[in-house]
């Protein structure tokens, strides 16, 4: 357009250009301002850039998968239900602040990020223990009142190298049958086996 207006419309041309000159901000002001004269003038995106910011990013793409740990996280600290990546303000929200981003299904936050998670983590936690020169176990078994379901909680205690007590729930699982000594001895003994204890 521009070479339109030089080539058909010289008046015109020069006159837009005149105006032009007198909005755009001098070098001596801009060097007062503190800014540079690259960062007032917008580079307009090619039709690939402005195309390529519409895509989505591939689900198994590095920068998809980070946040996909962060959402499973989240899922997990907070003791939400998976469910939450199908609800309306959640995406909407993720929608806005990362128009890249789609939201995995739960399905395979369940089935993949969870599990790769857990398995990361159990190293780690397996890892400390094993640094650790003395572990000390607690053990909890309750009932809930709402549906009659027993439940054991088995969380290990330590001192790492740094001298700094550390932590790890390392079960949390139903308990079925009678609470006797033999059957709680022996499901404490099936949890602390994996993690060498």
């Amino acid at each position: 357009m521009k070479n339109h207006l030089k080539s058909k419309h010289p008046d015109e041309f020069s006159a837009l250009n005149k105006d032009r000159k007198a909005v755009e901000p001098t070098t001596v002001s801009l060097a007062i301002a503190g800014t540079s004269s690259s960062s007032v003038a917008k580079k307009q995106l090619t039709m690939t850039e402005s195309y390529e910011r519409k895509l989505l990013w591939d689900i198994n793409d590095t920068k998809a998968t980070k946040y996909h740990y962060l959402v499973a996280e989240m899922i997990a600290l907070d003791n939400e239900p998976f469910s939450i990546v199908e609800r309306t303000g959640f995406t909407r929200l993720l929608e806005q602040a990362l128009p890249r981003y789609k939201l995995p299904s739960r399905t395979y936050i369940a089935q993949k990020i969870v599990p790769e998670m857990y398995d990361r983590i159990y190293e780690k936690i397996k890892h400390n223990i094993s640094s650790a020169f003395a572990i000390s176990v607690t053990s909890d078994i309750w009932t809930c009142l709402h549906n009659n379901a027993s439940f054991l909680s088995f969380t290990a205690h330590w001192i790492s190298p740094e001298f700094k007590l550390e932590h790890g729930v390392l079960a949390m699982k139903p308990f079925s049958g009678s609470h006797t000594g033999e059957n709680i001895a022996m499901e404490l003994n099936n949890i602390a086996n994996p993690w060498d204890i």
